[in-house]
């Protein structure tokens, strides 16, 4: 099972992070993917469900994810577990009152979470501090 990867381009110089975006609501999906290309990032995604991301993960790779908690009739869960065991960074964003609630694996508690609507200057210290992506830095040559 491949795991996210970099761009597949060897050249350090053109290795863009991917970042997958999971998000059901279609206007949140597109507000946070042009936040994240402002900050440098390659958006992998948007994906609105757990499977349509594993896929994207199988597919095209990613080295960090954005993950809406509440995905309608499940939980990003799976995809976050995927994402820890491959030592991949990521946060939480939801518009719930107690989101972590709806996580039963107790590992997620200390993760960083974002409240909806997500805020550019937060986004933007939350991708700074989780992914070490800072605004405007369209490459990462310490990753890889």
């Amino acid at each position: 099972m491949p795991q996210c990867l970099l761009s597949s381009d060897p050249t350090p110089s053109s290795r863009h992070m991917r970042v997958l975006v999971v998000e059901d609501s279609y206007l949140a999906a597109r507000s946070l993917a042009r936040m994240l290309q402002d900050l440098g990032a390659e958006v992998v995604g948007p994906a609105p469900s757990v499977q349509a991301a594993m896929s994207l993960i199988e597919s095209k790779g990613c080295d960090a994810a954005v993950l809406d908690i509440n995905l309608g009739s499940e939980t990003v869960e799976p995809i976050a577990r995927r994402l820890d065991d491959e030592g991949r960074p990521y946060f939480f964003i939801s518009g719930y009152a107690s989101p972590k609630t709806m996580l039963a694996d107790p590992r997620f508690a200390s993760r960083r979470l974002l409240s909806k609507p997500v805020e550019p200057v937060l986004l933007n210290r939350a991708v700074a501090e989780e992914f070490g992506l800072m605004p405007g830095d369209a490459t990462n040559p310490d990753r890889g």
